[in-house]
């Protein structure tokens, strides 16, 4: 398979050192050519065609309307590349991804900004040292990743393999869960809902390793219609609770009870 390839341990290193020095000048490009001595072949693709993942062309860095393709490109991934989590921690393969078949789709669904500005890759040179660092920043979160679990979510590309590998018909790792009628009933919830936040507030934090808590929670955040600042209290409540109470032994009922009484008690109701 010719595109069958992940980074070689020396051209990651390589790749990320580029956003500290001039090799920056390499993400000004329409294209970024990877060389042969970086790549390592693999075999976890299906095939040579990767799918064509869709961004919205007058995204401007903040719009709302940035997300309108994230639940499709998701599915659309998640089906083609057939690794486990293993292979799906290896920081090389992300890599790849971004610098290789998704090049074009990251630097148009991303674009480095801070505090509701967005600014230009191509006119580096052109800002001052602290906008700078912004650019360098973007670069090692879009197109890389590392062993912390919370980039995995900030990657352009990984972060769409793992909201939808974490929220693909949970009932089937965790039988108390009640089952839906669509596999990627929570995909669609985070991803198409506007409650895209969810994933880095949830999938960053302790309860992400407790399935029954982590869907509980997502269903009562729903049931209440909370807004971002409401869910995020509770989903930091919630976890605090984890540090001295082991709420994975409630059954599912007793959990909601429980969790629809943390935020009653956060709110006054």
């Amino acid at each position: 398979m010719m595109n069958n390839f992940i980074l070689t341990e020396d051209g990651y290193e390589t790749f990320f050192d580029y956003s500290e020095n001039s090799e920056i000048e390499r993400y000004f490009n329409e294209s970024f050519p990877i060389e042969e001595k970086h790549l390592q072949k693999v075999n976890i693709y299906s095939n040579d065609d990767f799918p064509e993942l869709k961004y919205n062309k007058s995204f401007l860095g903040i719009s709302m309307d940035s997300t309108k393709y994230d639940y499709e490109n998701a599915v659309k991934l998640f089906e083609f590349l057939k690794i486990n989590c293993v292979q799906a921690s290896d920081p090389r393969i992300w890599a790849y991804l971004t610098h290789g078949p998704f090049y074009q789709y990251v630097k148009n669904r991303y674009v480095p900004n801070k505090d509701k500005k967005t600014f230009q890759i191509a006119s580096f040179y052109t800002y001052d040292k602290e906008t700078q660092k912004t650019i360098r920043n973007y670069i090692k979160g879009r197109f890389f990743t590392t062993d912390d679990n919370r980039s995995f979510m900030r990657n352009a590309i990984a972060s769409l393999w793992w909201i939808t590998y974490l929220t693909y018909a949970p009932w089937k790792r965790e039988n108390q869960i009640p089952e839906k009628d669509d596999p990627y009933y929570y995909t669609r919830l985070i991803l198409q809902s506007g409650y895209r936040d969810l994933s880095s507030s949830l999938f960053e934090r302790t309860l992400a390793k407790e399935p029954k808590i982590l869907f509980t929670l997502i269903d009562v955040i729903i049931k209440h219609e909370l807004n971002r600042k409401k869910y995020r209290e509770l989903i930091i409540k919630v976890n605090s609770e984890l540090a001295f109470r082991n709420l994975s032994f409630l059954n599912i009922n007793d959990l909601r009870s429980e969790i629809d009484k943390i935020h009653s008690e956060i709110y006054h109701l």
